[in-house]
């Protein structure tokens, strides 16, 4: 931390310097500092932070650490005589021992993710917890944010409820001696909030694009939050199987947001872009479970996403056939607990809706007929065209009116010129019609 601000103030120097220079000279000489950049470089540069060891790839705790007497937490605690005892300090218990009271390897490794392998985090996180004594109550949000970090979703929840709940149940220490340390735990509440966020939604900025690597608690559907990077307001919902990201109305410039990874491309939210679902792949629904991000392919996450590949709002399928997200979401998904009936209907809506089917549904009729018409102008059609409808409605067919004009055939992204019949064909299967008709020309049955 004290490396990490050096290289911050240098940075801050730097910025001065570059925008405002007759502003840093004056603060330089007011503070009496000029003299000292130099100093302030040579320290950041040569301040000594030890690496993880080649073989365990444990950071040590401090030089020598690994020479104490290594016991577990429980023998240590079957050392007390008086239940307020005092295990630190200069005569207590633990100070010849590998306890420690709160997280502080593992709390470094939390709050520079970024720097350090996966690998590295987990060997830490497994050797640390078990000797660590959690007398401080900021402790257990830093073991519960790095375990959501490496794939330890269900240690990460445990911590997260100690953290959460540590002024409603009371568990933790109010007592050294004879002396009261009680009382309420806002430090605490704040590591429960930033557990959420940047544990199980895995929220992290890197200095130019916002990422989110989700590790939700198996029980946990979906969390929602704000956050406001750059000046920029943004509602976060991370569910199971999709992450929405809102900018807020007032925003005066575009952010970029990862899902899944840093190897994506992310879209740059805007008003006019976002709202935005990014569906990723459900088994498992984010990564490997390793602590590592998921890679970024065909099947968890789009090169892009923006308005236009992503083509409807899951709320729009929902508010469509009149369900919750959270039933679209598992038809999509293929999981049970949707009747048959509503499955069709999300899956009707999808296409009509110009939503893409997941690969896996692509093979399942979708019941949709598509009518062209030669224009819209002359009302027989409209009415024609009603009466279709209506008797396809009796059938539980879907019709999808396609008008040709003299440029071809239009329909928001289905737009074919009218000589080439074969192509319009072809995308309408591709769309999952039943059957087609052209004029007065049928077009072959498909799906």
């Amino acid at each position: 931390m004290a490396r990490h601000c050096l290289r911050v103030a240098l940075q801050v120097l730097a910025l001065l310097r570059e925008r405002h220079e007759e502003y840093l000279c004056r603060l330089l000489e007011r503070l009496d500092l000029a003299g000292d950049l130099q100093q302030l470089q040579e320290m950041a540069d040569l301040l000594y932070v030890p690496e993880p060891d080649k073989a365990t790839l444990v950071v040590e705790q401090f030089d020598g650490y690994h020479k104490l007497e290594d016991v577990s937490v429980d023998e240590l605690k079957s050392r007390v005589q008086v239940p307020t005892e005092y295990l630190g300090g200069g005569n207590g218990l633990a100070t010849t021992t590998t306890v420690l009271k709160q997280a502080d390897v593992v709390a470094l490794l939390t709050l520079f993710r970024a720097d350090y392998p996966a690998e590295v985090k987990r060997a830490n996180w497994d050797y640390y917890d078990q000797r660590t004594e959690q007398g401080s109550t900021l402790s257990a949000s830093l073991y519960a944010t790095l375990a959501a970090d490496v794939g330890l979703s269900g240690r990460a929840y445990d911590y997260f409820m100690t953290t959460a709940t540590v002024d409603l149940t009371g568990n933790y220490k109010r007592y050294v001696g004879n002396l009261y340390i009680g009382g309420t735990h806002p430090g605490a509440n704040g590591g429960a909030w930033m557990t959420v966020v940047h544990g199980f939604a895995g929220l992290h900025f890197d200095g130019s694009t916002m990422f989110i690597i989700p590790a939700l608690p198996s029980h946990w559907e979906r969390v929602s939050f704000n956050v406001v990077v750059r000046q920029q307001s943004f509602r976060v919902e991370v569910g199971r199987y999709e992450v929405r990201v809102t900018a807020g109305a007032g925003n005066t410039q575009a952010v970029d947001f990862a899902v899944g990874g840093r190897s994506c491309v992310a879209p740059r939210v805007r008003r006019s872009s976002w709202p935005s679902t990014v569906r990723l792949r459900s088994r498992p629904p984010w990564g490997s479970g390793d602590g590592r991000p998921p890679s970024c392919t065909s099947s968890t996450m789009p090169a892009a996403i923006d308005s236009t590949s992503v083509t409807r709002r899951l709320t729009e399928v929902a508010a469509k056939v009149g369900v919750s997200e959270a039933t679209v979401s598992r038809v999509l998904n293929g999981r049970p607990g949707v009747s048959a009936a509503t499955r069709t209907a999300v899956l009707t809506a999808l296409d009509v809706l110009g939503y893409e089917r997941p690969t896996e549904l692509r093979g399942k009729r979708a019941r949709l007929v598509g009518l062209v018409l030669p224009e819209l102008q002359n009302p027989i059609f409209p009415a024609l065209a009603e009466v279709v409808g209506g008797a396809l409605a009796q059938l539980h067919f879907t019709p999808v009116l396609c008008a040709s004009g003299p440029n071809g055939i239009v329909r928001g992204r289905l737009r074919e010129h009218a000589a080439r019949p074969a192509r319009l064909r072809s995308d309408l299967r591709g769309r999952q019609l039943r059957r087609s008709r052209i004029g007065a020309r049928p077009l072959p049955a498909t799906a």
